[in-house]
């Protein structure tokens, strides 16, 4: 283990009732890192969570905290900060009473307890509401004291469940800029667990997609959303969600091409791929949706138009399937027809049986 790990996850097991909830979980933190656990219910991201607490206890495997196995150690002396989604701030104490808390249960002496809380309160800019009682605070004001007062007893590693699960969406946007900030200032090591992959995707350093009690996949979110594993990562990643399409790989003279129901002769440059039947993944914006038939455009007719404000969401017949095309406002209505092409750079062959996705060519193999 290199010094820079703060936390790491190896071979830890758990089920309940003969059912396996997390399997095997190989996984490791960086000091000053946010990683997100992102998968759907039932994943086992949250029992991976209360495991690293030490609410729960793995079945199997270690799990290590600045290299030291804490498996057998109480919650309490792992010096893990945890925030839930109820951020259980005391509604009759004061913001300044609630920051203390926890130190003065560490029993840490009064002039050092409100050292502590005027640096957290400054950081935090908590500074004006410090009077102010738990039950009178609005949802950033909570957000922010649950966080300062796990954050004032300055914890090895922050864990967060959900967090943000109950707050409607425009509160949550300004708070997800927030709480990365306060992550980047504090240099605080973060594992975050969520279900909404735009949290994910715009706050973290590294995202491990779970389903299953397994990770499929961690990586940087550019290597999440451009360079998926498989079909479950590429769908679960992205909105709106990618095509999934049928196609075929035929040999054309020695080169290798895609056909679709629409598309015919797409190259697949860069591929070593047996030919056969794929299917084919295509985000909504590598679609390009003209009204005058082009070179490698194939007619097709609107069925629906979905209004975002600054773009719309045209779905379009393909073939037997329905597929999601990005476009500016106003575009084209519903029962239109338009003339599509495809980015097949941009897109994903994905095995029929296994559902993994093909790899291409490194630059250094392909040349």
């Amino acid at each position: 283990m290199t010094d820079d790990i703060k936390l790491e996850l190896r071979g830890v097991r758990k089920s309940f009732d003969g059912v396996v909830a997390v399997k095997g979980l190989d996984l490791a933190l960086r000091k000053g890192e946010f990683l997100s656990l992102l998968g759907p219910s039932g994943c086992g991201k949250s029992t991976t969570l209360s495991m690293i607490a030490g609410f729960l206890a793995p079945d199997s495997g270690e799990i290590l905290v600045d290299g030291r196995v804490v498996n057998k150690m109480a919650p309490r002396k792992r010096r893990i900060g945890l925030v839930f989604q109820d951020y259980a701030v005391f509604s009759r104490l004061t913001v300044r009473a609630n920051l203390a808390f926890g130190l003065e249960s560490q029993g840490m002496p009064r002039k050092e307890r409100h050292r502590a809380v005027a640096e957290i309160s400054e950081k935090l800019a908590l500074c004006d509401i410090l009077g102010a009682r738990g039950g009178d605070l609005n949802m950033s004001e909570m957000q922010r004291v649950a966080l300062a007062r796990v954050l004032v007893t300055k914890p090895e590693l922050l864990l967060l469940d959900e967090p943000m699960s109950n707050l409607d969406a425009s509160l949550r946007a300004s708070l997800r800029s927030e709480l990365k900030q306060i992550q980047k200032d504090l240099e605080q090591t973060v594992l975050y667990v969520t279900h909404d992959q735009v949290e994910a995707l715009s706050m973290s350093d590294r995202i491990a997609v779970m389903r299953d009690g397994a990770v499929l996949q961690a990586g940087t979110p550019e290597d999440i959303y451009h360079r998926p594993v498989d079909r479950f990562v590429a769908q679960f990643i992205g909105d709106p969600p990618i095509n999934i399409v049928p196609c075929r790989v035929e040999d054309a003279q020695g080169k290798l091409v895609v056909n679709t129901a629409l598309h015919s002769g797409l190259g697949l440059a860069g591929r070593d791929v047996p030919v056969g039947d794929y299917l084919l993944a295509v985000r909504p914006h590598h679609f390009r949706a003209s009204h005058e038939p082009r070179e490698g455009t194939a007619e097709s007719e609107i069925r629906l138009v979905e209004n975002f404000g600054a773009e719309h969401v045209l779905h379009v017949t393909y073939g037997d399937e329905l597929v999601a095309v990005v476009t500016e406002p106003g575009f084209a209505q519903e029962g239109e027809r338009l003339h599509l092409s495809l980015d097949i750079e941009q897109a994903h062959l994905i095995h029929p049986l296994d559902e993994r996705i093909m790899a291409r060519r490194s630059r250094e193999a392909a040349a």
